[in-house]
């Protein structure tokens, strides 16, 4: 079975402003289907601001977001099953097992109408693609935190989204997890057909694992073409 095909995103214009203070200055950028795109800055360059703006979350003040041209901000309520969006902090039950988290996060997310066994194999699907079924009985607090991470995105991979956002995944971790976690967004790019859009501190040259490594500046402004010659 052929994965479906991730998203090509376009922003244009993109401005976002808190009282006298811009955030976002007109940021215009395009993303191609399936690509791992690495945004980098430094602390209080509007990486965060961008990454939600990007999947709706928070929308700009003003500019357009399209996914496959299609307005992301006027049919939010249409592209939900179709998005991933892992904040910073893990915000998933740490004190039940791992696939009775996934179990529960699958009854809130997916149909009313999907059954016991639909559920069991998008959770056996979700596990597959990170790596996890070995961890399937582990309380997810007893988790390393690059497993936490993990579990985060098989929570938002549930729904089989075509576009992942996630911000700051490497956060906290030492280099060679948040090696080990790159190379997992590469593989669900690659296997699952999704776009993967990530935030990191990593000097834009340090991202090996990127296709596509963009640069947030103090005037928030991001290139739509990469400032240094990385591609993994």
């Amino acid at each position: 079975m052929q994965p479906k095909a991730g998203v090509r995103i376009d922003a244009r214009g993109l401005t976002r402003r808190v009282g006298t203070a811009t955030i976002l200055g007109d940021v215009s950028l395009g993303i191609e289907p399936g690509e791992v795109v690495g945004i980098a800055g430094g602390s209080g360059t509007g990486k965060t601001t961008l990454l939600e703006a990007l999947g709706g979350v928070r929308p700009a003040d003003s500019g357009t977001v399209q996914f496959d041209s299609v307005d992301v901000y006027s049919h939010l309520d249409a592209f939900r099953t179709a998005l991933g969006y892992v904040p910073q902090d893990d915000i998933i039950h740490a004190e039940l097992p791992l696939r009775s988290t996934l179990r529960y996060s699958a009854r809130l997310r997916l149909a009313a109408s999907t059954g016991a066994v639909e559920i069991d194999a998008a959770i056996d699907d979700a596990m597959r693609a990170l790596d996890m079924q070995h961890r399937a009985r582990v309380r997810v607090g007893a988790l390393s935190g690059g497993q936490r991470k993990r579990a985060s995105i098989a929570v938002e991979l549930l729904t089989k989204p075509r576009v992942f956002f996630l911000d700051e995944p490497t956060s906290g971790l030492d280099p060679a997890t948040g090696a080990e976690l790159m190379q997992v967004l590469r593989k669900l790019a690659k296997e699952e057909g999704a776009t993967v859009v990530l935030t990191t501190h990593s000097p834009p040259c340090a991202i090996v694992w990127c296709s596509l490594p963009a640069a947030v500046n103090s005037h928030s402004r991001a290139p739509p073409t990469p400032p240094c010659g990385t591609s993994g």
